[in-house]
């Protein structure tokens, strides 16, 4: 990460329950405590100051283990009664949070929009903000919850004029041009689509490679660098820890 520029990732984990084994069946009979290692692992590999992570169910020991490695997290977990969230973890030399807030979806679903607002230590730099979410597969739920996602993420950037980063699982692809769209017209940035790797898938669907994990910006210069790590071709085995690959994007700083 250079001197100044801010490396922030998004990662999808999977739900380490039942639904585990259904949703990858390579996982059948991995422990939690191996898993998390090898996702710690990936994590490590993003580089990355500030991870956005959904699908946590097992916040405690995952976050005993990302402290092992210089990062500390903040968990925002579902309103239903569900142990599931959203968590941002952060390298706590690096930077510090300033503020936390969930915004819940209030939906039956429990999910939420997660902010938190980051100073970078060191430096007199903007502070900034994250939102970190997960949107509803279910079309249900899908386009009430990505609409209401718009309207927290517009509020807040219009209000602050601070940089804003909206990570998370968003279960769209680019041709769900209703849902993306929204994002476009409001005036946020898909920094990987206009990149060169915006042909990078971050799921399998069945055997069909697609995009349903962004990072969108406002209020901050385009991206330097955004990418996604590791190989679709993996996401069948064990060797990715989740049914999901990682974004990781690379900011210049206020």
């Amino acid at each position: 990460m250079a001197a100044d520029t801010i490396r922030i990732g998004s990662y999808n984990i999977l739900v380490e329950s039942d639904y585990t084994e259904k949703a990858k069946p390579s996982l059948r009979g991995m422990p939690w405590t191996t898993r998390c290692e090898a996702l710690v692992g990936k994590i490590l590999e993003m580089n990355v100051a500030i991870v956005c992570l959904q699908e946590v169910n097992q916040f405690d020991s995952l976050a005993e283990k990302m402290a092992s490695v210089g990062y500390h997290g903040i968990m925002a977990r579902r309103n239903n009664g569900e142990q599931e969230g959203c968590a941002t973890f952060f390298k706590h030399q690096v930077v510090q949070p300033t503020a936390e807030l969930s915004h819940f979806f209030n939906d039956g679903t429990g999910r939420m929009v997660q902010q938190v607002t980051f100073q970078v230590l060191g430096k007199k730099t903007a502070p900034f903000n994250v939102l970190n979410t997960h949107i509803a597969y279910d079309d249900k739920y899908r386009k009430g919850e990505n609409d209401r996602a718009v309207e927290i993420a517009l509020d807040l950037a219009n209000k602050t004029q601070l940089p804003l980063f909206v990570c998370g699982d968003f279960n769209i692809t680019a041709q769900d041009m209703p849902y993306v769209g929204k994002w476009n017209t409001s005036g946020f940035t898909d920094a990987l689509a206009v990149s060169p790797n915006w042909h990078k898938p971050t799921f399998m669907h069945g055997e069909h490679p697609m995009r349903i994990d962004y990072i969108w910006h406002m209020n901050t210069p385009g991206a330097i660098t955004a990418d996604v790590y590791g190989d679709p071709r993996e996401l069948h085995n064990p060797k990715e820890p989740s049914d999901h690959l990682r974004i990781v994007e690379e900011f210049p700083l206020l």
